[in-house]
């Protein structure tokens, strides 16, 4: 695992586990891209998906679930992050939702600050075999 500014983050390439969930997931429409209005270029993907049984296993029916957010390292800093996750906000509020979710890992303080100063509110954490995330939500 690679470590950005000291703190783990995703596997380069990731295993192949990984690939065929987000591959499911774009067959699904459940991953979209950021791409700049100038060339196109996709600086960022995010996914929306409507349940996350292992991390969130009470009822999910009222929530949309954020994963894999990521941002392309040349941009970032810029606040494409943060925008991500509002048009994701609002796409998921257009579901009718109450609620976006969700975690990351719970070792890595900046992360963790990141979301709390967008407005997530910790919701404790969950370890599924060897990850341990922490949870996080925001009201719609």
């Amino acid at each position: 695992m690679a470590a950005l500014q000291g703190y783990p983050y995703w596997a380069s390439p990731q295993p192949q586990w990984i690939r065929d969930l987000v591959e499911n997931d774009i067959k699904k429409g459940s991953v979209f891209l950021c791409r700049t209005q100038t060339d196109g270029r996709a600086v960022g993907t995010l996914r929306v998906l409507w349940t996350d049984a292992e991390m969130w296993p009470e009822d999910a029916s009222d929530a949309g679930y954020i994963h894999g957010l990521a941002i392309r390292s040349a941009v970032r800093g810029h606040g494409i992050g943060a925008a991500m996750l509002e048009w994701a906000r609002g796409y998921i509020r257009a579901h009718g939702k109450a609620y976006m979710r969700l975690d990351c890992e719970a070792s890595n303080p900046m992360l963790r600050r990141y979301y709390e100063n967008l407005g997530f509110v910790p919701r404790g954490e969950v370890t599924v075999e060897s990850h341990t995330g922490a949870r996080y939500e925001m009201t719609l």
